[in-house]
């Protein structure tokens, strides 16, 4: 869970229920089974650089659901692309089933939360802008395209 409340007023943010070395790991999109019999799932992690925070989308390879998972590769990173709507903070959502839209072999659509760089104004720091994104991922090999 990543927030609990009654009502959205009363929100309030919870312990993530992944760690990867003490790192949190939340918002999991849940990939198909492999031709190998498991999961590459990708999880939303972290990285700090230079004193900044970034969101970043890691794979969590998943023999079996119940038991632990295998933290992988760091699959994107929003320093290493250039794409503005996710210059900062990025998190994996839904993967579409092929039956709603076919991207090719081995492939889903997903859904990408992405956040603009924040920036320095006077003394306080002015978040950027949340948008939503789509990628093409690969759960076979657990990479994003």
């Amino acid at each position: 869970m990543h927030a609990k409340g009654k009502d959205l007023d009363s929100l309030a943010m919870t312990e993530p229920v992944l760690m990867d070395n003490e790192k949190p790991a939340k918002e999991l999109s849940i990939a198909p089974l492999n031709k190998e019999g498991f999961r590459y799932n990708l999880i939303k992690s972290s990285d700090i650089i230079d004193g900044v925070y970034y969101s970043t989308i890691q794979v969590a390879k998943a023999l079996d659901m119940e038991k632990l998972w295998k933290f992988g590769d760091t699959v994107f990173h929003p320093i290493e692309k250039n794409i503005s709507w996710a210059g900062e903070h990025a998190s994996p959502g839904p993967l579409f089933p092929k039956t709603f839209i076919d991207v090719g072999k081995n492939k889903l659509l997903g859904v990408m939360n992405g956040r603009e760089k924040s920036h320095q104004e006077k003394d306080r720091v002015i978040y950027g802008m949340f948008s939503i994104g789509l990628f093409i991922y690969d759960y076979e090999k657990g990479k994003i395209d």
